[in-house]
């Protein structure tokens, strides 16, 4: 076992003993109070917090989704931090560091990188706009609100966000023959219609009125774009993607939202010849229900692809829709049900097959909150991958300490 890995097994099994005592809540309540920095009348705030997570997959077969790992077993160690600064009512910063093995789970050495800065401006108190720029989270779909391992009930993404497809943005497929047998095998090669957050660089207009919320952006990568395309170094804005939310709160229990995205799909390098002929278009739909004990969420994405010389573009339809119970203060249960389903691939009008394998996938955990500072994830998915005939379970758990 790696020394690194030793020490983050031995760091976060004391936590785990320790998460029940007074002790520990009183120390970790103080380091807390301790990271945090106001300087006079409030006008000025600083607010260092974070998180500790050890997460571990256990499956057969080949990786699922985004993991990069040739075995069945995975240990992903990671650490988060967060900075929060405020000057006055309008000045808003945030920036996220993590310390882990890759933006998504692997077997990699340890890297440190700084995923998310941005700078928010206020106009007005009554929040009408504000105006960001910087490496951000997008402002598609709701699941991205929740993202982070403090506030997610499950440790995997809805297939939306981290199931992959048979296109690639390193480069370009050779024929539409080429999608119905991928060449390079499967997993992180490939690009799922969102990934994850989607920390793409740029500039965005937020705002809400009454009922209504609103978000535009312009960033330098599409919403399928892999993580080593966010920063602007890898990718400038000479094909900018513009994404878009509408959101409608009839009150504080429901959200309906309907939101947009069209750009290019083509990574940087000479293997995409014209970048403009390689669009994406995305069109989702959301909503969101808190009450008391229950919460729900649900997610419909429509995606099209173009491909230059290709006839007619590729298209996926991905759901999910998510439910929570708090089932006692500290327990809760969580249940997830997702759907992805492609169209037909069609060579000079022979019909070929679909472009990718219907994919249903069932996932479960329980959240178990030992205090306001550790919690455990337990879940299990179950996967059905109808044109490869794949019935197969993957198994996860996750142990997060906050401070």
């Amino acid at each position: 076992m790696r020394p690194a890995r030793t020490f983050w097994l031995v760091l976060l099994g004391t936590v785990s003993s320790l998460a029940g005592g007074q002790s520990f809540d009183a120390f970790m309540d103080r380091l807390s109070e301790n990271l945090r920095l106001a300087g006079k009348e409030g006008q000025m705030r600083l607010h260092l917090s974070g998180t500790v997570d050890l997460e571990g997959y256990r499956y057969e077969g080949p990786a699922p989704g985004l993991i990069r790992n040739d075995d069945e077993t995975l240990l992903q160690p990671r650490l988060s931090v967060f900075l929060d600064a405020q000057a006055g009512p309008r000045w808003y910063g945030f920036a996220q560091v993590r310390v882990d093995q890759g933006f998504d789970p692997s077997n990699a050495d340890l890297e440190i990188r700084l995923d998310e800065y941005a700078l928010r401006f206020t106009p007005w108190e009554d929040g009408r706009l504000s105006l960001q720029a910087g490496q951000f989270a997008t402002v598609v779909g709701q699941w991205v609100h929740r993202h982070l391992s403090w506030h997610n009930g499950f440790i995997t993404a809805p297939l939306l966000y981290e199931n992959p497809t048979r296109l690639s943005d390193l480069r370009p497929p050779y024929s539409e023959y080429s999608l119905t047998y991928p060449y390079d095998g499967y997993g992180y090669y490939y690009n799922p219609v969102i990934w994850g957050p989607g920390y793409a660089r740029g500039i965005s207009a937020s705002g809400h009125w009454k009922q209504l919320e609103w978000a535009l952006e312009l960033k330098n990568a599409s919403l399928s774009s892999r993580p080593e395309y966010w920063p602007v170094t890898r990718t400038g804005f000479q094909h900018p993607t513009v994404s878009g939310r509408l959101a409608w709160r009839p009150d504080l229990r429901w959200t309906f939202g309907l939101s947009a995205s069209e750009g290019s799909w083509a990574g940087p390098g000479e293997r995409f010849e014209d970048p403009g002929q390689y669009r994406q278009q995305v069109f989702l739909a959301d909503f969101s229900y808190a009450h008391r004990h229950l919460q729900l969420w649900g997610e419909y994405a429509v995606a099209r692809f173009s491909v230059a010389g290709f006839g007619e573009d590729l298209e996926t339809r991905v759901w999910f829709i998510e439910a929570r119970y708090r089932i006692m203060p500290r327990l809760s249960a969580s249940l997830r049900w997702n759907e992805q389903r492609y169209s037909e691939l069609y060579y000079y009008g022979n019909e070929i097959g679909e472009w990718g394998s219907r994919l249903k996938r069932l996932d479960a955990a329980i959240n178990w909150r030992f205090n306001a500072h550790t919690q455990l994830v337990l879940e299990v998915d179950h996967y059905w991958a109808e044109e490869e005939g794949e019935d197969r379970f993957v198994f996860s758990g996750r142990l997060t300490l906050r401070f």
